[in-house]
């Protein structure tokens, strides 16, 4: 057997055949003339495909589309691939890309793993949909990248390698010619890293007149708030067309409701946006945007798209990271399009984290530009108005930050002004303070970027006093007036305001040096009267009570946030009052501490699990903060179960889950749509799961943990997430295998109480994208059995028992 293989920087396409009229055709890819591996494979469509090698630690492919030119229209356009050494770890940290380019640009990009494969012997279609306006050519380009993690493995020479070029190859890369339907490699013989490409499709859908875009203003709406929906209708043809627009909300299960419909003419050529007025209802969680478009009674073309409903944005909220400097204007647009992705990618509250002149006594800046007390921030007061009101624009709250010091050179004359509010506590002036940062900090506040450099990171602070009340009234008050100022939607508390014990007559001292006296006894009226020693609860109580009051009287819809660390320790509950203030009125409670996580997968789910109900008990909402890579590297299996662990655990998101770049599925976009079931208070753990329902399955599935009920409408509700069981151990280790696709999973209900008859099982998954699968609901000796069709990672069952 001879080896001819060459890395080539083109492949080009040559059917045989033209498309026909509709712009449809397929070519397969063995059929391709020119000097690259062509591999014998019974898998192929045409028993062969060509091999792709990602042998290197970066690269790229590109593959060009015939070379007639695509007429103006809607394409998916399809790589069908698969990996024949998908199970080797080597491969676990190479990011592929697959880019499909026109003659003026990229047009659209899938992100790749080995994840996204279910089997090594399965070919995927990994499709991207695009509307050109113009006639163009296409092609497609295959980049990846590998991690250091198996890039180091390469430089040690213990990760698999092509062998050497065969004269053959050596000839066809100086350019003579060679037999391009020879077939030199067999499957069974490659020992390399590859993709071997089968065929691409070219699917033209619909006609001339299509939905170009079609969504409603905001990703997040308040129960009753206007959300036009704006519907882009393009008219590619040379005529006039007269077309209806039609949109409808689906809520629910399937509770549809008409949201309007709009008659008009689209121009030849152009692009028409039709705005739909329409307002959320009194319903909460998600809602599906429907729109049809209508030529007389012929259906053209269909879109859809979601938003979610909440008084609280914690009650739905999906997190993004606030980690910047608030200096954008050296890039123009970067703003723009912060927020463009972050709402495309389903997120719905964003917080600024240390943005302020001092994260404690100075959230109201009076200069344009400042650096930051807390790690020294570069800040304009400009863009943070252009950041929160684009925000706003597309239903996206924001979130302040607090935290009790005094930071930076405001900070530390803030301290000297107060020093009877700083703490006396070790906490005080960090323990690398150098006066020179503080000076050089005041000196270029006032003189612009340039001197940014000259800026130190040190976090500068002192600690307050938080047993102190009128400290702390002054910082809800800073609280206060920059919602105000800036029209903040909420606040987290990096620290809550805790504290240890005090008398009870200093206590009370406190309130009537604030002229209190009388909103503390409506307040606590439970502890007012108490001269005794307060505990340390009872005044970690009093401060966070206090806080939410005095923000409350004047923005009554401001939200709270607190990072309390629930991990084990706050597990016992060891503050019940003030832990419970924290949580109570839909409070959100945030663990930080699970970012450092290097547990097993059955120890996070259920670390999750057993916070969220803890939090959820009390009224509140759990926020999980994603794991930090640190210097392991997650893979890209580690962030689907951390996904997917987050969401079936009745938690929310916070940080980087990579929303926005899963191969696999559209996991944000499924929780927008279908919070209720993973978020709705009312449901609390069902324990005997295993008791109520059998699963049988080619794979294992893990369902018992997760499980939950309520009732609702007078039904039994039990959510059931089939989990696939992860095939490493926990996260940041390699995985041999990559979870295949199940088929027909079973799930049979064997009764709970004396409830047995189950009116209705739906079926829903984020994988590839959000979807109801058709669930066969089969009867046998009077026990029901919900056969799912297809299942991958995470799906979803819902079943509704009498």
């Amino acid at each position: 057997m001879k080896w001819r293989f060459v890395v080539l920087p083109l492949l080009v396409f040559a059917p045989t055949g033209r498309a026909d009229e509709a712009g449809s055709f397929q070519v397969e890819c063995e059929e391709l003339d020119g000097p690259w591996s062509r591999v014998s494979d019974p898998l192929a469509s045409g028993k062969a495909a060509i091999a792709l090698s990602l042998e290197k630690n970066a690269g790229s492919f590109s593959l060009d589309l015939p070379p007639e030119a695509f007429a103006p229209g809607r394409y998916s356009v399809t790589l069908r691939v698969r990996s024949p050494r998908l199970n080797e770890a080597f491969v676990a940290f190479t990011l592929a890309t697959l880019t499909l380019v026109s003659d003026d640009g990229s047009m659209g990009s899938r992100d790749l793993s080995r994840w996204s494969f279910s089997t090594p012997g399965d070919y995927e279609d990994f499709s991207i949909t695009v509307v050109l306006r113009q006639r163009r050519s296409l092609s497609f380009t295959l980049s990846w990248v590998r991690a250091k993690e198996a890039a180091a493995q390469a430089a040690a020479g213990i990760a698999p390698t092509a062998p050497e070029a065969s004269e053959a190859a050596q000839a066809a890369e100086s350019g003579s010619e060679t037999d391009p339907g020879v077939l030199e490699l067999e499957v069974g013989e490659i020992r390399f890293p590859c993709l071997l490409a089968d065929r691409v499709s070219v699917v033209r859908i619909g006609g001339d007149v299509l939905i170009e875009r079609a969504r409603p203003q905001k990703v997040h709406a308040a129960p009753g708030e206007a959300n036009p929906i704006e519907v882009a209708v393009l008219n590619l043809g040379d005529q006039p067309r007269s077309v209806l627009v039609r949109a409808e909300v689906v809520a629910g299960m399937d509770e549809r409701s008409p949201a309007g419909e709009k008659a008009v003419d689209v121009p030849g050529g152009e692009r028409l946006v039709v705005r739909i007025d329409h307002s959320a209802g009194p319903a909460e969680y998600g809602r599906e945007v429907r729109t049809r478009l209508f030529e007389g009674d012929r259906q053209l073309d269909e879109a859809s798209e979601y938003f979610s409903v909440s008084r609280n944005i914690w009650q739905v909220s999906i997190q993004a990271p606030g980690f910047l400097e608030w200096i954008w204007a050296r890039r123009p647009g970067f703003l723009e399009e912060k927020v463009e992705g972050e709402r495309s990618a389903y997120m719905n509250v964003s917080e600024a984290f240390s943005w302020a002149p001092c994260s404690f006594s100075d959230l109201t800046p009076d200069t344009e530009e400042w650096w930051t007390g807390q790690n020294a921030y570069h800040s304009t007061l400009g863009e943070g108005r252009r950041w929160i009101r684009l925000s706003h624009e597309n239903g996206m709250k924001m979130i302040t930050y607090s935290w009790p010091s005094a930071c930076g050179p405001i900070g530390m004359e803030f301290a000297r002004r107060h020093p009877d509010w700083i703490s006396n506590q070790a906490i005080g002036l960090g323990m690398d303070f150098k006066v020179r940062d503080l000076r050089w900090q005041q000196w270029a506040n006032g003189r612009g970027k340039p001197f940014l450099a000259m800026v130190g990171r040190t976090w500068h602070s002192a600690g307050i006093d938080r047993g102190q009340l009128a400290a702390l009234d002054f910082g809800a008050e800073q609280i206060l007036r920059s919602a105000t100022q800036l029209g903040w939607d909420g606040v987290r508390f990096d620290m809550p305001w805790r504290w240890s014990a005090m008398g009870g007559e200093g206590v009370h001292r406190e309130f009537e040096a604030l002229g209190a006296s009388e909103e503390a006894r409506t307040l606590f009226p439970d502890l007012f009267g108490k001269k005794e020693t307060w505990t340390g609860d009872e005044v970690s109580y009093r401060n966070i009570r206090w806080a939410k009051h005095r923000i409350l009287k004047a923005h009554p819809g401001f939200v709270f946030s607190y990072n309390y660390g629930a991990d084990e320790a706050v597990a016992t509950v060891q503050e019940p009052r003030a832990f419970a203030e924290a949580c109570a009125g839909g409070g959100q409670i945030m663990d930080e501490a699970i970012r450092h996580y290097h547990g097993t997968w059955l120890d996070y789910g259920r670390r999750i699990l057993r916070e969220s109900d803890l939090v959820r008990a009390r009224g509140g909402h759990f926020l999980v903060v994603a794991m930090d890579s640190g210097v392991q590297r997650l893979s890209e299996l580690d962030y689907i179960y951390m996904r997917i662990f987050t969401l079936a655990g009745r938690a929310h998101p916070y940080n980087d889950y990579r929303w926005d770049q899963s191969p696999t599925g559209r996991y944000a976009q499924f929780a927008t749509r279908y919070g209720e079931w993973l978020w709705h208070p009312d449901f609390v753990g069902l324990p005997e799961a295993s008791k109520i329902f059998q699963i049988e399955s080619p794979g294992p599935i893990w369902y018992a943990d997760h499980a939950a009920r309520r009732e609702s409408g007078g039904k039994l509700q039990i959510v059931l997430h089939l989990i696939t069981e992860p095939p490493s151990p926990g996260p940041f280790r390699p995985a041999a295998q990559v979870p295949a696709r199940q088929k027909d999973v079973r799930v049979t209900f064997l009764g709970i109480g004396d409830r047995s008859r189950v009116k209705a099982v739906h079926a829903f998954s984020p994988e590839p994208g959000t979807r109801s699968l058709a669930v066969r609901l089969e009867e046998t000796g009077g026990r029901a059995t919900a056969v799912v069709p297809e299942h991958h990672y995470w799906t979803l069952l819902v079943w509704e028992v009498e």
